[in-house]
């Protein structure tokens, strides 16, 4: 059996992995379980290459974003999940992700979310209290998270030190980095009805460069080493803040060492808060999901293999492995409701709000994502221009518009 996964900037999520994969393969000892870790965009392109031409084979069971269920789905790569899971149906998952797994009106849907980001700010609280007392206060608007930002900056003279860490392993900015911005400028990804793209929009612009400003004005690194293992470039201090869907413990911070190599006895704290806000309508929720190919070789293996990937303790061990969240209700509200420090997630998740499942959404995530890496490039050169950006949107909303035309 053929299992492909997305590669991810923690490497504990591929050591989780195998580590459940050996756990089956004593209970099933004749099922061999072949891992395959694939970029989103050489999963996309296997997935079309097998379009082409069936010769090249896909795995039976793979792992994909929630927002391309409906286009492959729809293109007949995706089996029913009625016919891998008895009485398959959703209820054991919150109302926001059933729009990601192609949830018909006949209760037939495609993929099953498996785990989850809540995008928040984390920020170190020994870093930001002294300079922002009133930091709960300050990060509620974005004005004040930038003169947080500033403030942090002129207090901070190491070599290398940024006020953000960059998320992104590319290094660049991409468009799940930027919606939260998009959303507090009253902007948005579509129109209502779905029938035409709003990237052209004077709020879809202003919301952009909300977040492309955090590099110009040097909050943001670009094209710089980030790392999250043991929470990496901001356990070391050199930086003090992050965007992230992942709700990153103190637990995983490594503890810092004393001049005599001894661990320091003050560990450093993380805070979670919301997204700094204009106009908040929604708070941006992604889920990951997982979903069996119609050229899989035998049901009943990848039958057993998923209840064991959904089995309470390995999920809760496998999400815990890289600090996302499990999708099942019951698991991650046990978790946010037994950890006062987890409060901020509780209101995400009663506000969520998710890029569209959609038909056109994965073009127009490529499309972005190849835009905001031009425009990444060229803050690094100190050539960035407004207007040359709002020419690049213009062309994305036509090809959009004309791709939505024909679906």
């Amino acid at each position: 059996m053929k299992f492909w996964v997305l590669s991810d900037i923690d490497s504990a999520k591929f050591s989780s992995l195998k580590s459940i994969i050996s756990k089956f393969a004593l209970d099933y000892p004749k099922i061999k379980v072949e891992l395959s870790v694939k970029t989103r965009e050489t999963m996309w392109e296997s997935l079309f290459l097998h379009l082409r031409d069936p010769e090249n084979l896909i795995a039976d069971l793979i792992e994909i974003p929630h927002s391309w269920t409906d286009i492959l789905s729809k293109l007949g790569m995706f089996l029913e999940m009625g016919k891998i899971i008895e009485g398959a149906n959703l209820n054991k998952y919150p109302d926001f992700l059933r729009k990601g797994c192609g949830l018909q009106k006949d209760g037939v849907f495609f993929s099953l979310p498996w785990w989850m980001e809540l995008y928040t700010l984390q920020y170190r609280l020994d870093m930001v209290k002294n300079i922002s007392p009133n930091i709960d206060s300050d990060l509620k608007s974005w004005r004040g998270f930038l003169n947080v930002c500033e403030k942090i900056k002129k207090a901070n003279k190491k070599k290398d030190f940024f006020v953000l860490e960059n998320a992104n392993p590319s290094g660049a900015i991409s468009l799940y980095d930027v919606i939260p911005c998009v959303w507090n400028r009253g902007g948005t990804l579509f129109m209502e009805d779905f029938n035409r793209a709003a990237v052209s929009k004077r709020e879809f612009l202003k919301g952009l460069e909300d977040f492309l400003k955090l590099a110009i004005d040097g909050y943001l690194p670009l094209f710089k080493e980030n790392y999250y293992e043991s929470e990496g470039l901001l356990s070391e201090g050199l930086r003090a803040m992050v965007f992230t869907g992942r709700y990153y413990s103190s637990d995983r911070i490594v503890q810092p060492l004393s001049q005599k190599g001894e661990p320091d006895a003050k560990k450093p704290v993380l805070e979670a808060a919301l997204y700094p806000n204009i106009a908040r309508d929604g708070h941006l929720v992604s889920s990951t999901n997982l979903a069996v190919t119609d050229k899989v070789l035998d049901i009943d293996e990848v039958k057993l293999f998923m209840k064991t990937l959904l089995a309470p303790q390995n999920l809760k061990t496998f999400t815990e492995s890289f600090s996302v969240f499990p999708c099942q209700k019951i698991s991650v509200e046990g978790m946010i409701r037994t950890n006062k420090n987890y409060a901020v997630y509780r209101k995400i998740l009663s506000h969520a709000k998710m890029p569209p499942n959609i038909s056109v959404f994965p073009t127009y995530n490529s499309l972005m994502n190849r835009v905001l890496w031009d425009m990444s490039v060229k803050i690094v050169k100190n050539n960035y221009n407004s207007q040359e950006l709002a020419k690049k949107l213009i062309f994305i909303q036509s090809e959009v518009d004309y791709l939505m035309s024909l679906y």
